[in-house]
């Protein structure tokens, strides 16, 4: 009987640890999704441009055993509805705090790729009391210019195959949803600089930076001028590794994706 009281409860602690997608929070008339589960602290996870929720399923596991993991579908990814206005980013970034607040976290650390990570900075820098500390992947104040030329032509047709089959996965196999988020990004992208040196010096929470030092968005001198703006930020660069630089379905190393989630958990736990 206690062998198997024991594992019931083990199966139902397990069960409660899994994070589940299919939930929706709506504001200011737009219908977000968001993946939740876990058990902790909250833990809010962002995901890049182009991508979903869908992204941190490598880690989910190893993240709810420490943290309630919250992972939203920014507007027109994923499972989110599209704003049915102009791209904006104070807009998308309004949304998400709003978002936040209707679930009820007052308080939680962060995890953001790219947009995300940008995103994450803009929040911190609204809401100082939110956010605990964060971690930012392959995001920073700005774009390298030549790379912003290149993402000023980039679209779905120019993705590899792999990708292509990808991006119809996780955006439910909708193309004109899929062109929205391209034609999003490029407007997001013609803002060379989100934010100034300056305002990201008022940003005080402990930060960690993670970049790979193959990056083409990023090359080293932006993720430096960052880290030495940042009053509170350690950096971690991952050699040969690119935009992607912790997710082993997008190339990243072996080695790397097996220390990232311990990493992380002692930087944000300390």
């Amino acid at each position: 009987m206690t062998i198997l009281a024991n594992t019931t409860i083990l199966a139902q602690q397990s069960e409660h640890q899994k994070v589940k997608g299919e939930n929706f929070v709506t504001v200011d008339g737009v219908k977000l999704h968001y993946r939740k589960g876990g058990q902790g602290p909250y833990l809010l996870l962002f995901h890049g441009f182009t991508l979903s929720s869908h992204q941190w399923s490598e880690y989910f596991s190893e993240l709810s055993e420490n943290y309630t993991v919250i992972a939203f579908d920014f507007p027109g990814h994923g499972q989110s509805e599209r704003t049915g206005k102009e791209f904006s980013f104070d807009h998308w970034t309004k949304l998400m705090i709003k978002a936040i607040d209707k679930l009820g976290v007052n308080r939680a650390k962060a995890i953001g790729h790219s947009y995300g990570a940008i995103t994450l900075m803009s929040i911190a820098m609204q809401q100082p009391k939110l956010i605990e500390s964060m971690v930012l992947i392959s995001g920073a104040h700005r774009l390298d210019p030549a790379m912003q030329e290149i993402l000023l032509e980039d679209s779905f047709e120019k993705a590899d195959a792999d990708f292509q089959e990808y991006y119809r996965k996780i955006h439910n196999n909708d193309m004109q949803q899929i062109d929205g988020i391209f034609s999003d990004i490029r407007k997001f992208v013609r803002t060379r600089e989100v934010f100034s040196v300056d305002e990201i010096r008022e940003i005080q929470i402990p930060i960690l930076l993670i970049f790979g030092d193959r990056d083409t968005f990023y090359p080293m001198e932006i993720p430096i001028e960052m880290y030495n703006a940042l009053p509170n930020a350690s950096l971690w660069v991952l050699p040969d590794q690119g935009h992607t630089p912790v997710w082993k379905t997008m190339g990243a190393d072996d080695m790397i994706v097996g220390v990232f989630s311990k990493r992380v958990h002692r930087f944000l736990s300390k």
